[in-house]
């Protein structure tokens, strides 16, 4: 197993960082296994909002050590409109945060898809609990018009520093995410 994988037992909580939407999870079983010739553990989770999932231990697994949510609506609006820290850490790369900033596309706004885009920017399991849908949904509107600016800028940053990777990376992303880099560059 990789080093940089946490070590989780039996009760623990924990969030899966490519799947933030399906909320917190408590581990139910740890089984040590051999995947392609090398030693992995699966890990029975249930999750607040998937239910009972079995993942291949990873480093996107991580403790949650998330405090209690403020429910507040303005902490909460604020925090739903808010782009997450990995899309904006200077510290990573251009690729990194360009190929992340590209998968909060996968949300779009309707439906079940709203409502796992709340539950992942704010921690709550319900998050038509606190806030009323239209208050959901004017901050998701909100937070994919900075998405998009967001998306635009490292864009144009990674085709400047390696036009390969930027295409690469760029034909990887959902059609929403693509379609902003195109109508974009049409326009620039």
């Amino acid at each position: 197993m990789s080093s940089s994988v946490i070590e989780v037992k039996k009760g623990d909580r924990v969030r899966l960082a490519t799947r933030p939407e399906w909320g917190h999870g408590e581990v139910l079983s740890v089984i040590s296994t051999i995947v392609d010739n090398e030693p992995t553990r699966k890990v029975r989770i249930r999750f607040a909002r998937a239910g009972v999932r079995e993942v291949i231990d990873s480093p996107s697994l991580t403790h949650d050590e998330d405090g209690p949510v403020n429910m507040d609506p303005a902490a909460l609006n604020e925090r739903m409109t808010t782009l997450p820290q990995p899309l904006r850490d200077p510290l990573r790369s251009n690729a990194d945060r360009f190929r992340e900033t590209g998968a909060m596309f996968r949300f779009n706004g309707r439906g079940g898809s709203l409502i796992d885009w709340a539950a992942t920017q704010t921690g709550l399991v319900d998050p038509l609990s606190a806030l009323p849908r239209h208050e959901i949904e004017d901050a998701f509107a909100r937070f994919r018009r900075s998405l998009e600016e967001h998306l635009w800028s490292l864009g144009r940053q990674m085709k400047q520093e390696n036009e390969a990777e930027f295409r690469r990376i760029a034909l990887q992303m959902p059609d929403d995410a693509q379609s902003v880099l195109r109508g974009r560059n049409a326009r620039r």
